[in-house]
């Protein structure tokens, strides 16, 4: 699982060269099938969704 996660972000990364990192990030959580591996080193936004 890991390795294909830091493959799949890679790719992304690489796919998006020049995009700012929010848009990374959200493409990232699009594409990437593994999201809790992610949301533990990034901010995530979902969980101040519910103020």
């Amino acid at each position: 699982g890991d390795k294909e996660m830091g493959l799949c972000i890679a790719r992304v990364r690489q796919q998006n060269q020049g995009q700012d990192e929010a848009f990374i990030y959200q493409a990232i959580l699009n594409q990437c099938q593994s999201k809790r591996e992610i949301t533990k080193d990034l901010p995530s936004e979902d969980g101040e969704t519910k103020r």
